[in-house]
């Protein structure tokens, strides 16, 4: 028998729990009835049968343990509609390859998206690239995104990540990366 007692339930659940542990000793079923012996019965072939008597027993239904409508569970991942935070965690140029590379994160989980680098460096010169966005467990991540050393010029580039999804937008700056 299982029995499973939450705190805040007081006495009365207390006293629930050891009249039913009480019960379950004394060898007697719920509702204080004894509990059901099989018989034996012989028929003309000789072959005894055994047969029980189990007493359906009502159990209290399982309490609801989910959040009401607009009440998020515990620890679930942000959603939103509109600005979402983008997040930059680190910027640096490949020293095998010359690229400059990002990588960033936005606040919010969602299955579709995109992440846009664009980097402005010496005389004006653009460039960027764009990257899926993936959902992970509690963000949603641009990865790495890569801009050729080909589209480079050796100087100070500087930019911004932008992230777009159908419900969802937000950018962020890039802190200034020297490319050698």
């Amino acid at each position: 028998m299982s029995t499973h007692l939450r705190t805040g339930g007081g006495v009365a659940t207390l006293a629930v729990a050891v009249l039913l542990s009480t019960t379950a000793c004394a060898g007697l079923a719920p509702g204080g009835a004894a509990p059901a012996t099989p018989s034996t019965t012989s028929s003309a072939d000789a072959t005894p049968t055994s047969s029980a008597s189990p007493e359906a027993t009502a159990l209290a239904p399982e309490p609801d343990m989910t959040a009401p409508a607009g009440v998020p569970a515990p620890d679930a991942p942000p959603t939103t509609s509109g600005p979402v935070e983008v997040v930059p965690t680190w910027s640096a140029v490949d020293a095998a390859t010359g690229d400059l590379q990002v990588s960033a994160y936005v606040t919010v989980v969602e299955a579709t998206g995109s992440c846009t680098l664009t980097v402005t460096g010496p005389e004006g010169r653009t460039a960027s690239v764009g990257v899926e966005a993936e959902a992970d467990a509690k963000t949603t991540t641009c990865g790495v995104m890569s801009v050729p050393a080909s589209q480079l010029a050796r100087g100070t580039w500087s930019g911004t990540v932008t992230y777009t999804s159908p419900t969802s937008a937000g950018s962020a700056t890039v802190p200034p990366v020297d490319v050698p």
